[in-house]
Order: C-alpha cells, then structure tokens, then sequence
C-alpha cells in the first residue's frame, strides 16, 4: 500500500505543478497555454457539481442545512469548493496534490469564502480526522489503484456521522480490465500520467455494509464519458441515526 501511495502522489503532484486545469478536467482548452482565455468557464463549471449534490440530498428529503459538516475529496484546484462553500457550514476539501491544494485555497478565498480548510491526502486518514455529514467525490477515485480506491472508501464511510450522507463516483466494470498489484508495483506507468481503474460494484457494497451503510440510490452515469467499454456508477449512501 505504501508502494501504491507513493507513486499515485509523485503522479499527481507532477500534474498539479504540469498542467493543473487540465489534470481536473481534461480538455485541450484547459491546458497551461490555453487556461487563461478559458478560465472562467472552467471554474464555472463547479456550480454543476454543487447542484448535483444538492437535488440527490432533495430526492431524499434532505438539505444541506442538516448535513453541515461536508468533505469534497479530491477539491483539485477548487472548481467546485467556493459553490460548496456557500451552501454548507463548514467544508473540508481535501486533494493528494500539494499545488492543487494552494490553487484550490487561493481560488475559493478569492472567492470570498471562509468556511473551507484544506488537508492534503496522506494515509492512513487521506485528511480525514473528523466525523463529517456529507462526504462527495466525483471523477477522482477512478485514478487510484482498485485496493487504493477501497482504503480511501473504507475511510471515508467510517467516519461519516451517524444520519450522513454519502455520494460519489466511482467506475465499476471495463472491457477487459484487469488489475494485478504485483504487476503494478513492478512495472508502474510513468509520473504524470494518468491512469483510470475501477472498483466492482460488490466490492463497493461489502465496503458499505462494512461501516454500517445502507444504499439509497445507484445510478449509472456518464463520467467516462463516450467510453461504451467502461461503466460508471454514482453511489448514494446513508448511515442510519
């Protein structure tokens, strides 16, 4: 695991410092010598996310108001967590990448926000050292390795609170997939590069079952984008009161 830990951080610490915008979201438009004419859009984007979250809590009669405490795991370079920062109390945005963590501070103060802290991901508690009531990620643990993605779960579901919420992404099937950590640790790819894995949906249940979780809502989704090969899921959890 520690193997596993350290080279998915030199990975993204290279991008954080390579090509921030684009290692969130890769489109040539978000690249270094194009950001600045496309950075408006890029960190308007983040309002989808916020929205997303916010009509999975009304589907189930929820609001933000009683899920104050909320972790956004893999912030990035804080697209998302200046719209978190002003529906929630208190967020905890948390990224593996040290330069992702600075833009993604300077980016949601300047947004006039006060509410977030930021704690970069480092085992064994990945910058979670507090209950919380919502914990959210989406397009981020598909670029950990399967038993790095389940320690980041395991954890993650531990400490929701009692009568929390969680919701994520995560892809759990892909045509011809296969995962060797043996393999893996012998012959790694190269730093900066990005890497996209998955998680079999039993694995995920059992993961849930395991802290105390009951589904509330899986759907398929469309985070692989026009991949056909691959199955993407986002999981609703709840811990029961």
């Amino acid at each position: 695991m520690a193997g596993l830990i350290d080279h998915v951080t030199q990975t993204w610490t290279a991008l954080g410092n390579d090509k921030p915008h684009w290692s969130v979201l890769s489109s040539d438009q978000f690249l270094p010598e194009q950001i600045e004419q496309h950075r408006r859009n890029f960190y308007e984007s983040g309002s989808n996310d916020a929205k997303l979250i916010l009509a999975a809590l009304a589907r189930h009669g929820r609001d933000a108001a009683s899920h104050p405490r909320i972790v956004e795991y893999g912030c990035g370079v804080g697209r998302v967590t200046p719209y978190l920062a002003t529906v929630f109390r208190e967020v905890t945005a948390i990224d593996i990448s040290s330069s992702h963590i600075a833009m993604a501070e300077e980016a949601t103060l300047a947004a006039g926000a006060r509410n977030a802290r930021f704690r970069l991901a480092r085992a064994p508690h990945f910058g979670m050292e507090e209950p919380f009531d919502l914990w959210f990620s989406y397009i981020v643990l598909q670029h950990n390795p399967p038993p790095l993605i389940a320690m980041v779960l395991r954890r993650a579901l531990a400490m929701l609170a009692p009568g929390g919420i969680a919701i994520f992404q995560v892809p759990t099937f892909a045509m011809g997939y296969k995962f060797s950590l043996a393999q893996y640790l012998a012959n790694p790819t190269s730093t900066g590069t990005i890497e996209v894995h998955c998680l079999p949906q039993p694995v995920v249940f059992q993961l849930a079952h395991d802290a105390g979780c009951v589904p509330l809502e899986i759907r398929e989704d469309s985070a692989m984008g026009r991949h056909r090969s691959w199955l993407s899921n986002t999981f609703i959890f709840a811990k029961p009161a």
